[in-house]
This record gives C-alpha cells, structure tokens and sequence, in this order.
C-alpha cells in the first residue's frame, strides 16, 4: 500500500491537496513515509469509519479547502489529525482579487498574464477577495505559493503581502511597488 501511496503522490498533480482516509495507524509512522514525493499539502485523518469517508466526501464535492474539512471533523469526531505542506521550492505568484467577485479578477488574470514576460515564471491566480479577507496571509493559498503580490480592485488586507490597486497600475502611480516585485524575482537565483 506504501507504493501505490507513494507514486500517487509523486506521479499526479495535488497541488490543491490531498486527503489520506486511514482507518488505524499512526500518522507519524505513515506521513514520514512519502514526505518527499509531496508537491502539495496532504491530509492524512485517522480512525475513519465509514461516515466520516462519507462526510469528507461531500465535503471534497463542495469544493472546501483541507484546513475546513479538518476543522468540520474535529467539531464532529474526535479523531487525530496532520497536514503536511511540502517543504521544497514554492512556485511564485501573484493574485488577482476583485470585492465584487471573481469576474473582475479573471480579466485582471489576463491583463497582467499577457504583460509578465513568461521566462519570468510567475504564475498569475484570480482567488476570492473574501477569502483573502477573513483568512488573510493563514489562507492555504499562501502555503503552497510565493505570492509576491496582490493586484485588485480593492484591498483585502493581507499585510504581509504587497498590495497593488488597479487605480495605480493604471495611471502608473504602481509602477514603483510592481519593480519592487519583479527585482524580489530576479534576485533569486536558482529559482
């Protein structure tokens, strides 16, 4: 069972995550087994019964982030509990937002994807202002990016990360915060 853990890991694309259902077992003897092989944050639950399966099912449908699920689980059942997130090199991003909804920032996606140079390999992401909003830089987003900044309508407050309201980068007032992202890029070698 290791092995088909281990090249599921490995050979399929988890960026958004993964949940491991184990029915006994030790996490800490389970996880250490196939951290390398992780490009993405893993939940491994333990002593599943075939409700919680069920539940966390329904849950993956909706669309929840792993942090939900955990945290719906634990109000539900008293069960152990670990997420990993990988350890090695994040690939850089930038996100888009906009506080009436996900339109606006799909186009902002667009605008800023067909200006960044491609060698540049930053990776352009329209995401929910209210999710930014309530979790702020705790989002899972931030664990599995190096977001550099955040381009949108209105500012969501996440202060750790830069933010750059499309009204600067417009008339240009932005043009000094976008260089200060772009040399944080360029700095870096091996990336």
């Amino acid at each position: 069972m290791q092995k088909n853990v281990n090249q599921y890991i490995e050979y399929t694309d988890i960026k958004n995550g993964l949940v491991i259902l184990v029915d006994m077992g030790s996490l800490k003897e389970i996880y250490s087994k196939f951290t390398k092989y992780m490009k993405g944050p893993v939940a491994i639950i333990n002593n599943v019964s075939t409700q919680m399966a069920i539940f966390v099912g329904n849950m993956l449908e909706r669309g929840m982030y792993l942090e939900q699920i955990v945290e719906k689980i634990k109000g539900s059942n008293h069960t152990e509990y670990n997420i990993i997130y990988p350890e090695d090199h994040k690939e850089k991003a930038i996100l888009t937002c906009c506080f009436t909804g996900m339109g606006t920032a799909i186009q902002l996606q667009k605008l800023l994807e067909n200006s960044i140079p491609s060698e540049m390999e930053i990776k352009v992401i329209p995401y929910d202002y209210q999710q930014l909003e309530e979790f702020s830089f705790s989002d899972t987003l931030f664990k599995l990016f190096d977001v550099l900044a955040i381009v949108g309508t209105a500012n969501p407050g996440v202060k750790e990360i830069e933010y750059i309201s499309i009204e600067d980068l417009i008339s240009g007032h932005g043009e000094e915060k976008i260089r200060k992202v772009f040399q944080k890029r360029i700095k870096q070698p091996g990336d």
